[in-house]
């Protein structure tokens, strides 16, 4: 531009440079009026929608359509913008009045701030949980873009006039941009839930005591009866971290010289012999079927120097703590399901097992059945420890008595029947990770039952968790969804509404479970309210 002002319009240098005001004040003004019109826009979107936007707490953007509120008059933007560039390479062919060029260029930062800190914009919502990182690879890419842009332009100033100069130039910007917010709005980004967890402040890290924390050689004689015979302790030392549990890795050498390594898990609670068995039991169950993905148990019992203690241990697995790829993550749950068999045809599990709370897994003839036996059992505990509400118990009466019934009983009649599967059972995030030997998936920490398949999948759909609603489509690339298919989606809900009243049991501190728990049971009761005889009276028909 500086070329063309000098050459075209005989300008000095310092001429030249106040020309760019003109742009500046475009600019200015542009990123300022821009960020009032996404703010309306947000605004009439969730209008549309029926979402309640918060302020205090801040937005769940699981459900709300991020893309239709930044994109709403994208496509207007980029339009004008192509028109003012083009018009401004024309007009300085024709040699249009310096004015004329001035207003152009005004428009022109105008136009293009408003694009750019759009889509900036929504870059940054989709990837809130690395906003800096996505905003600076936008960056990176525009500025490379602007770099091969520069390149080639001056040839073809010299081969052609500015008219079809910037006519080609603002063609290909236009489609571009028209493209990208037009596949942005008939196919959306990926979900804010997708790339987002939401970690409630009130959910505390776990902690290791000092009292706790030991290294040396000594283990108690339980655990040291537990290893073959003649095996001698290396060393021990408290290794990681768990919520309910004292955690040590233990270096061993056996008599013919091999070492091995095993990992130690220490329940100190009131319940430590139910817990420890719930999750050997699992574990032992889990490993039958994906060995590969799952450490091996090696024993359980209570401590010798502490009976009221009890352990569990495994055999030792070297963890990158990281998500795995969600592909491969889905593919060993899926391969659980499948090839799993309940023992005797029935829904449940030989033994309680914890979740940080005592679960009753007695076996019943129907999941429906199984079921609503731990909804009201989660629901009980959940009143005990948060203390009574008569609005959370009138809701969970019409979950018990229309929800549960008219999204699960349809699974489970006309010659339908559900196969038991086993199931991890608290299958967050923490409780998965990638083995650094092999590379592969390994879970962990499991309170297994048998029963739906879908239920495994209830943990990916809250905020707060890493796993989220795009595992559950990857998964679903494996596994049947079940019948209903159109109940897939409020099936899911209602498994989740379980896990987020079992967070509420196992954190008190946490008084926004509850809240939110209550806000789902009233949407469920209120789109279901003739429960299951309501939905069966429209088959009959």
């Amino acid at each position: 531009m500086p070329a063309l002002l000098t050459n075209y319009y005989n300008l000095s240098e310092l001429q030249v440079g106040l020309t760019y005001l003109a742009i500046g004040v475009g600019v200015a003004l542009g990123g300022f009026l821009n960020g009032k019109f996404l703010d309306i826009n947000y605004r009439r979107t969730a209008g549309e929608v029926g979402f309640t936007i918060n302020k205090i707490s801040g937005d769940d953007m699981r459900s709300f359509p991020i893309d239709e509120a930044r994109t709403r008059f994208a496509n207007v933007l980029i339009l004008l913008d192509f028109f003012i560039l083009v018009s401004y390479g024309w007009a300085c062919a024709r040699k249009a009045p310096i004015e004329v060029l001035l207003v152009l260029q005004f428009l022109l930062g105008f136009l293009q701030t408003c694009i750019v800190q759009t889509f900036n914009t929504l870059l940054v919502d989709v990837f809130a949980a690395n906003a800096s990182t996505a905003s600076a690879a936008g960056n990176v890419t525009r500025c490379a873009l602007s770099a091969g842009g520069v390149a080639i332009v001056q040839p073809l100033i010299d081969s052609l006039r500015y008219g079809y100069v910037f006519t080609i130039i603002g063609a290909m910007t236009g489609i571009s941009g028209l493209g990208a917010a037009i596949l942005i709005r008939l196919k959306g980004p990926i979900n804010v839930d997708d790339t987002m967890p939401y970690i409630d402040p009130e959910f505390d890290a776990p902690q290791i005591p000092d009292r706790e924390r030991y290294e040396g050689t000594q283990v108690d004689d339980n655990v040291l009866a537990a290893l073959s015979n003649g095996t001698r302790v290396l060393w021990a030392a408290t290794h990681g971290v768990s919520f309910w549990a004292i955690t040590t890795k233990i270096d061993t050498e056996n008599p013919d010289g091999r070492k091995q390594s095993y990992f130690l898990k220490v329940y100190t609670r009131a319940a430590a012999q139910a817990q420890s068995v719930g999750e050997y039991e699992s574990t032992k169950a889990l490993h039958a079927v994906i060995p590969d993905h799952v450490p091996r148990p090696v024993a359980q019992g209570a401590l010798a120097k502490n009976p009221g203690r009890a352990f569990v241990m495994f055999e030792f697995k070297d963890m990158i703590e990281e998500l795995p790829p969600a592909a491969e993550l889905v593919a060993v749950i899926a391969k659980l399901h499948r090839e799993s068999h309940t023992p005797n045809g029935k829904f449940g599990f030989s033994v309680p097992t914890s979740q940080a709370l005592q679960l009753e897994n007695t076996w019943c003839d129907t999941w429906e059945e199984f079921f609503t036996r731990a909804f009201r059992g989660t629901v009980k505990l959940e009143q005990e420890v948060q203390g009574y509400s008569e609005k959370l118990q009138r809701l969970a009466d019409e979950i018990v008595t229309k929800v549960i019934p008219r999204l699960l009983r349809p699974m489970e009649i006309d010659g339908r029947r559900l196969k038991p599967t086993l199931v991890h059972g608290d299958l967050w995030h923490g409780n998965v990770a990638i083995d650094a030997m092999t590379e592969q998936v390994i879970m962990f920490d499991c309170g297994a039952l048998f029963g739906h398949h879908e239920y495994d999948l209830g943990m990916f759909r809250a905020a707060r968790y890493r796993t989220n609603r795009a595992h559950v489509r990857l998964y679903h690339q494996h596994a049947e969804i079940s019948y209903p298919v159109e109940d897939v989606d409020d099936r899911n809900a209602l498994y989740a509404l379980r896990v987020d009243l079992e967070t509420s049991v196992a954190w008190p501190a946490n008084k926004r479970m509850r809240q939110l728990a209550m806000e789902e049971m009233k949407r469920l009761v209120d789109k279901y309210p003739d429960g299951f005889e309501g939905w069966h009276s429209t088959q009959a028909s």
